[in-house]
């Protein structure tokens, strides 16, 4: 796996290490940068530059990225590589070099080269970058088999709706495009089965932006789509043009609702006018409903109810008032939101 871990205002690659050896590295890299003692710091930071393993070198390279010391980080990726040539670091940079790349073609013959080149390296991300190259140039073969690699695993999953929307804004109207997509949504829903729970709704009432009071009691019988964001949730605001194409899909369903719930704001302004604009400026026609914050706990009331611990999170409920479905965060794939509503709620309904 490919991707980078945010700690404190740096990236950490992940791809160097498995899951629990990945906590490990993070919890180092933790313990020296809140260590106060220089000396023992500095006798650390030595021991680490004469590392045997790269995990040692990442976690220097990442304790002065996150010191801000760029220079110090960049040649401890240097020397990573050259220690290392077909190690993660290494790897990571030339799946950063595809993915800079333009030429679709030389993209693939350069993918080619990593795979050659670093295959002791979990490929997984390599595979899906290149899977979704292909959907948008057409390459039904490198599509599939590229696919195939990736479908069944954690990371995979997770890029499977960024690949199916490259499908669905492909200009090229290809039946292999088709066979692709639809083994997709069958891998998404047989994912999304394997995440479904059966947990009491908590009682929740809240205002919408009109001031008309809202509850959980009185849409029973219908299926809730609960959508916790904030203004100043990057993830969230990007989801919301293809969360808008999910609403108009189902405005003609009395069954189905959507509720946009606003949560931990840092405005101290009027946050009903606030958010109002926000919505009119976002042309969109979402019923948002404000969270309460509570004044003794300073806590927002229905993410503290609900257990909300990161934003975009999405609750999905059903018509008996059962919890079915947590979704934390967004995969990106805003195009795909109606595809995923879709089966969703289809999902809860037969389930």
């Amino acid at each position: 796996m490919i991707k980078q871990i945010l700690i404190g205002a740096v990236a950490l690659c992940a791809s160097l290490v498995g899951f629990s050896q990945e906590q490990n590295t993070r919890t180092r890299i933790q313990e020296l940068v809140n260590n106060k003692d220089s000396i023992a710091v500095n006798k650390e930071l030595e021991i680490l530059s004469q590392g045997t393993n790269e995990d040692d070198l990442n976690v220097l390279m990442s304790f002065y990225r996150i010191k801000g010391n760029q220079a110090k980080a960049d040649s401890t990726k240097t020397i990573a590589k050259t220690r290392f040539p077909k190690g993660a670091i290494a790897y990571n940079e030339a799946v950063g070099v595809f993915s800079r790349m333009q030429n679709y073609d030389e993209k693939k013959a350069f993918s080619g080269e990593i795979i050659t080149n670093f295959s002791d390296n979990d490929l997984t991300y390599l595979y899906g970058l290149l899977a979704d190259e292909a959907a948008k140039n057409a390459d039904c073969i490198t599509l599939k088999d590229a696919y195939n690699r990736i479908k069944d695993t954690p990371l995979g999953l997770n890029m499977t709706a960024r690949i199916a929307e490259s499908i669905m804004s492909s200009s090229h109207n290809e039946a292999c495009l088709e066979e692709v997509f639809l083994d997709m949504k069958t891998q998404l829903n047989h994912h999304l089965a394997k995440q479904l729970i059966d947990e009491t709704a908590p009682a929740m009432q809240l205002q919408d932006l009109q001031g008309n009071v809202v509850s959980l009691a009185s849409l029973r019988g219908k299926t809730v789509i609960l959508d916790f964001w904030a203004t100043w949730c990057g993830p969230c605001v990007q989801s919301f043009p293809g969360m808008q194409k999910a609403v108009d899909h189902f405005d003609n369903d009395p069954d189905v609702v959507f509720l946009f719930i606003n949560t931990s704001e840092r405005t101290n302004e009027d946050r009903t006018a606030t958010i109002k604009k926000f919505i009119s400026d976002k042309n969109l026609s979402f019923t948002v409903l404000l969270d309460k914050k509570n004044p003794e706990t300073n806590k927002y009331t229905a993410s503290d109810d609900f257990g909300i611990t990161g934003l975009p999170t999405k609750i999905i409920i059903d018509k008996n008032g059962r919890i079915r479905l947590r979704i934390i965060g967004s995969n990106g794939a805003t195009a795909f939101i109606t595809e995923e509503m879709k089966m969703i709620v289809d999902l809860v309904n037969k389930n």
